[in-house]
């Protein structure tokens, strides 16, 4: 899953693709889309928390990629679900550090 949101960033940011142009829909609104260069900083991100803790990239996969709530995140973990409040707090905090570390 990152590698793919990696290569898409990547592709999306090459200037051949166009990815400094604004992607608009056919019916002629504007479709919000995060930039190419926040992609590739959030797929980077990802890598970072895997190398940290598995569990909580599995976590962020399945809360915020697919959409779970914490209960049917702590069935598919195999976790309680003070578990997975627990670890996202702490995930919180990490990531915190992390943005501020970075930028």
């Amino acid at each position: 899953m990152r590698r793919v949101q990696i290569d898409h960033a990547r592709a999306a940011h090459a200037q051949k693709r166009g990815g400094h142009r604004r992607q608009v829909s056919l019916s002629g609104e504007f479709v919000i889309h995060r930039r190419p260069d926040e992609q590739l900083e959030h797929a980077t991100l990802l890598e970072r928390i895997a190398d940290h803790s598995p569990r909580w990239s599995r976590m962020v996969e399945l809360r915020w990629g697919r959409g779970l709530s914490v209960q049917e995140t702590a069935r598919e973990l195999g976790l309680s679900t003070a578990t997975v409040e627990k670890d996202s707090t702490k995930l919180r905090v990490w990531l915190t550090r992390e943005l501020q570390r970075t930028r």
